[in-house]
C-alpha cells in the first residue's frame, strides 16, 4: 500500500511539472483560436483535465506537447459546436451577426444573453 501512495505522489509532481512547463504555450495556442478570454481559460482547464485523467498515457507519450495541442483542438471543436447550437437555440437574427465586428462579438453576445437568462431564472425561483 505504501508504495502505491508514493507512486501517486510522484505522478502528481510529474503532472504539476509538465503543467508548469507547457501551460503558457498551450494557452497561447488556444487564445489564438478562441477570441473570448474566459472561454479560452475554460478550454485550457478542460485540456488539462483530460491530460490529468489520461496521465498514464501522456507521461509515456513520445510528444506530450503534440498530445496536449491535439486535445486542445478537440476541446475547441467541442466549444464551437456548443456555441453554434446555442446560437440556434437562442435564435439570433441577422442583426446579431454584425459582420464588421465578427464572430467573437457574436460569441460574447450569446454568452452574455445566457448569463442574463440564468440570472433571471435564478431570481424568479
Amino acid at each position: 500500500m505504501h508504495m502505491q501512495k508514493e507512486e501517486t505522489t510522484g505522478d502528481h509532481q510529474e503532472f504539476d511539472e509538465m503543467y508548469r512547463r507547457t501551460q503558457a504555450e498551450i494557452y497561447k495556442f488556444i487564445r489564438y483560436r478562441v477570441a473570448d478570454k474566459e472561454l479560452a481559460k475554460d478550454v485550457l482547464q478542460e485540456t488539462y483535465y483530460v491530460a490529468y485523467k489520461k496521465w498514464d498515457i501522456l507521461c509515456e507519450h513520445s510528444n506530450p506537447m503534440g498530445w496536449l495541442i491535439n486535445t486542445a483542438k478537440n476541446k475547441i471543436r467541442e466549444l464551437n459546436k456548443s456555441l453554434k447550437k446555442i446560437e440556434c437555440e437562442v435564435g439570433l437574427d441577422a442583426d446579431d451577426y454584425n459582420f464588421k465586428i465578427g464572430r467573437a462579438w457574436c460569441r460574447e453576445t450569446v454568452y452574455n444573453r445566457l448569463v442574463s437568462e440564468a440570472v433571471a431564472e435564478t431570481a424568479a425561483t
